[in-house]
């Protein structure tokens, strides 16, 4: 046989619909257009996409993959009034679509989960993979994903809720079997850990959080990063995922950086210590710290992040991503779909 003819023989089919298509959507498309060849020679797997929901652009499903490349510059869809996800679900999971994964990549709702949970949990009714990007679903929908998932032998998977597309989870899952995480310590959010980098550097708070919308990682509305609302639902994630305790933002106290002044970054400085806002558990919370030198966060400066797990055998175990961007996620989705097809 040939090579040619034993490689389709082995070949998977991995047959996506992005629910969402945003910065992230096209970084993805981008990705498969970039790596399909090798995805299929060496992962054994062709990715393609079937179909893209979006919610103020339109929307397009194909019984033919749409061309990754065109994908990646598209912004528009077309096709008239969005259908009910349920009805969605239903037609893409049956012939001629045969959706294998859905990726749900909108904006999610932290308080809730929603719309994101709805589109999941549809999507694993009706027999699919459930893949997101989003924080909130996992929050509040873990227990009850992963179990529904089981009994349709589907997977919920969510590698970048937490650092983007750092294979943090499945560090967990496929590195660390045997070891039971006891408890994790890091920097989470992008945001706040610019405007710190820039206050040290001499720039009032305004000017801080105009430095971080530059570089595009800053919300319409500010005070999620600032009052620790985002790195709370992480922790509340990496509680629930890893610590195997539940936990919603509700639960974790947080410490906003409005309250720092720069007398205190002066002061620090000269006794060669930093602020840092610290993700931990347990106890669960977000909390402004000074680190010194000897602290692996020291030097995760700009929109880096980091984090640093101990386990009953080994550690403590530090990741760390230096300054993502939408690849970085869109990898991590990626790699969901990857992992859902080992399945």
């Amino acid at each position: 046989y040939s090579f040619c003819t034993l490689l389709a023989a082995t070949m998977k089919e991995c047959r996506v619909l992005l629910y969402g298509y945003g910065q992230v959507g096209r970084a993805f498309a981008k990705m498969l257009a970039e790596k399909g060849q090798h995805l299929r020679e060496v992962e054994g797997v062709d990715v393609k996409v079937m179909g893209v929901i979006t919610r103020s652009h339109g929307h397009t499903i194909s019984e033919e993959p749409l061309d990754a490349a065109k994908l990646a510059e598209q912004t528009e869809f077309g096709g008239g009034e969005v259908p009910a996800v349920d009805e969605v679900m239903q037609k893409v999971a049956a012939p001629p679509y045969c959706v294998d994964v859905v990726v749900e990549i909108i904006t999610a709702n932290y308080a809730t989960g929603e719309p994101a949970l709805s589109i999941l949990r549809s999507a694993l009714q009706h027999g699919m993979h459930g893949v997101t990007a989003n924080k909130g679903p996992v929050v509040h929908g873990y227990s009850e994903l992963t179990a529904l998932g089981a009994t349709k032998n589907r997977r919920f998977l969510f590698e970048s809720a937490v650092m983007d597309g750092v294979p943090i989870f499945n560090l967990a899952r496929h590195c660390l079997r045997g070891a039971v995480v006891s408890s994790f310590k890091g920097i989470l959010n992008s945001t706040t850990n610019v405007m710190l980098s820039s206050m040290e550097k001499g720039l009032s708070f305004d000017e801080a959080l105009q430095a971080a919308r530059d570089i595009g990682i800053v919300e319409a509305d500010p005070s999620g990063d600032i009052d620790g609302w985002d790195a709370a639902v992480k922790v509340a994630v990496l509680s629930t995922v890893l610590l195997k305790t539940p936990a919603v933002p509700a639960d974790v106290p947080k410490e906003s950086i409005r309250s720092l002044t720069p007398e205190q970054l002066a002061k620090a400085a000269a006794n060669n210590k930093r602020y840092k806002v610290i993700c931990s558990g347990p106890p669960l919370q977000v909390a402004l710290e000074e680190v010194d030198a000897t602290s692996p966060f020291f030097n995760i400066q700009g929109a880096s992040a980091a984090v640093q797990f101990n386990t009953d055998v080994m550690g403590p175990i530090t990741v760390v991503s230096t300054d993502p961007t939408n690849s970085d996620t869109a990898y991590g989705v990626l790699s969901d779909c990857l992992e859902a097809m080992r399945s």
